[in-house]
């Protein structure tokens, strides 16, 4: 779940201090490609959701049955 924090200092060791947003012992994630993915995946789902059906295009007109009474006129 993504989580709006307060960054405070830069490490020594190439990380920075998170002074509010994450309670301590939290498990965090250190990648973000998957929430990437997953974002990106939603979307374009809701994208599709939300474009109009194509119409269809007019068809020819039928051709009438051929009719049996109208052969006897």
């Amino acid at each position: 779940m993504p989580r709006e924090v307060t960054l405070g200092m830069s490490l020594d060791n190439g990380m920075v201090r998170i002074l509010k947003g994450v309670a301590p012992g939290e498990t965090v994630v250190t990648s973000g490609q998957f929430l990437l993915d997953s974002e990106s995946n939603l979307k374009e789902a809701t994208r599709k959701m939300m474009e109009p059906e194509p119409i269809p295009q007019a068809e020819a007109p039928m051709k009438p049955a051929d009719d049996f009474f109208d052969d006897l006129e």
